[in-house]
């Protein structure tokens, strides 16, 4: 009788450390799938992906950094001194107002948004924006965001800036007068020669873009 209970025992225990070990096995096959599931989606987001700390008396870090900064960046994903490493390289002019914009999104506990150049360690210069959303926890605020590349944007940017800059030049420069409008007739711009046309000075041109329309213009209509 002994014998018998002592083997029912021994298989009842083996038997729960079988599942057990099963149930563990299985819990650490999912975390690996996540895992791997979050990386793939680190790697294919255009951006950094990063969670950053804010803890009273000023002290700033990182808890993640996704391995894209070094592409994008330049720059080790090593959490330790990622924030030094990445505001160092950040530009003379942009410095303070990023250090600034990461103050204000602390001590309001608001969403941090910012749009700043940066040289990478071979002194390629790049655009970037950073945004945030903040969660407070325990003894600390914590970002969740993204740092994405925004060079592309900022190089179309200006150079439509340019073109436009040349195409004002092209139109004050010109003898003949000149006349922009929205095709329900609402003036948006005028040249010089314009404006000396209608004998016009030019402290009234900003009320007249606002209030001309070529079509309810009786001179015209007549």
């Amino acid at each position: 009788g002994l014998l018998v209970s002592g083997l029912i025992i021994a298989i009842l225990l083996a038997f729960i450390l079988a599942r057990s070990l099963t149930h563990r096995q299985n819990a650490e096959i999912e975390l690996r799938t996540r895992e791997e599931r979050f990386r793939e989606m680190t790697v294919n987001i255009p951006g950094v992906i990063f969670q950053f700390y804010a803890r009273p008396g000023g002290e700033y870090g990182l808890y993640y950094v996704s391995e894209r900064a070094r592409e994008i960046f330049g720059i080790s994903p090593e959490c330790n001194g990622f924030f030094e490493r990445f505001a160092e390289n950040v530009v003379r002019e942009s410095k303070d107002e990023y250090y600034s914009s990461i103050s204000k999104a602390v001590e309001t506990q608001s969403n941090w948004d910012f749009e700043g150049e940066y040289i990478k360690p071979t002194g390629e210069r790049v655009w970037f924006k950073g945004v945030s959303q903040p969660k407070e926890k325990e003894n600390e605020m914590v970002f969740d965001g993204v740092l994405l590349d925004i060079t592309e944007r900022k190089q179309t940017e200006e150079k439509l800036k340019m073109s436009e800059e040349r195409f004002r030049n092209m139109m004050e420069q010109s003898p003949f007068a000149i006349e922009i409008a929205t095709p329900d007739g609402q003036l948006t711009d005028v040249n010089s020669a314009w404006m000396q046309l209608w004998n016009l000075p030019k402290e009234s041109l900003p009320e007249l873009i606002e209030t001309y329309n070529r079509f309810s213009d009786k001179q015209l209509i007549d």
